[in-house]
């Protein structure tokens, strides 16, 4: 009881326990650690979901070159048409017989400065240029034993251009200056139709006479003559001129049987 009239005394101030502070400094230790560790867990997480994948380099394999010459096809596909280019195709037989001609060489040349292409034909004949600038082109054909071939084609826009080449046997003229000879005479041949600078080998089969190989001139003739040896049995026999164009003739002569001696007495 305080006397009357006289001011409340407050009750002096308490300090907190040191066991008590000890505890809350604990508690917020606590709580500081757990905060940094969820900061560094996230962190490390964003990390990696950062990394980029790491995309492999392609392959430094070049694509493939489709030479006209190795590919010909039956017929061209919408995916070789553009605005811009046009296909040229077509189909190398014998004249007259329209035989497929396998193996033909096709040379294309545009009429605008540019590379000049060559195809091969397939075992059905054909050839193809797929892909080609819009212009005119010359055509040249070529295969051995064949007279060579020439045409002009022009490829449109957006379109195959397709041709037939005829191709005509070779013709060789060869001549001889006589058809009949006896054994130690001679043969005179001669030959033209040959291209200017061809190898021609002259053959007389089923013979002893060694075979020759002579050189055409400018012009594809060619000049020999042949000696009939001694011994030589009576017969017919083929003379066979072959060049290394495929160019080829045969001509035939007569070996006669060697004249009687005269009767001596």
């Amino acid at each position: 009881m305080t006397a009357e009239g006289a001011r409340p005394v407050r009750p002096p101030f308490l300090p907190v326990p040191a066991r008590r502070r000890d505890r809350w400094a604990a508690i917020a230790a606590a709580s500081a650690v757990v905060a940094i560790l969820a900061v560094g867990t996230g962190g490390a997480v964003a990390s990696a979901d950062a990394n980029p994948t790491t995309t492999a380099s392609p392959s430094p394999v070049a694509s493939p070159s489709v030479s006209p010459s190795t590919q010909p096809t039956v017929a061209p596909g919408p995916e070789d048409e553009s605005p811009l280019t046009g296909n040229l195709m077509g189909t190398v037989i014998i004249a007259g017989t329209g035989t497929e001609l396998p193996g033909a060489e096709v040379t294309i040349i545009p009429s605008e400065p540019g590379i000049n292409l060559v195809a091969v034909t397939n075992a059905q004949g054909m050839f193809r240029f797929p892909l080609l600038s819009i212009d005119a082109y010359e055509v040249r054909v070529t295969l051995r034993g064949f007279e060579p071939f020439e045409t002009t084609v022009l490829v449109q826009t957006n379109s195959t251009t397709n041709i037939q080449v005829p191709l005509t046997p070779a013709t060789v003229e060869l001549r001889l200056d006589r058809s009949t000879v006896a054994p130690s005479e001679s043969v005179q041949l001669t030959a033209a139709g040959f291209p200017a600078g061809d190898t021609v080998r002259i053959e007389v089969r089923n013979s002893s006479i060694p075979a020759l190989s002579v050189t055409t001139d400018d012009a594809g003739s060619l000049s020999q003559r042949l000696t009939i040896p001694a011994g030589t049995k009576p017969g017919t026999y083929e003379i066979v001129v072959t060049g290394q164009s495929g160019h080829t003739a045969v001509a035939e002569f007569t070996v006669q049987a060697p004249a009687p001696l005269p009767a001596t007495g």
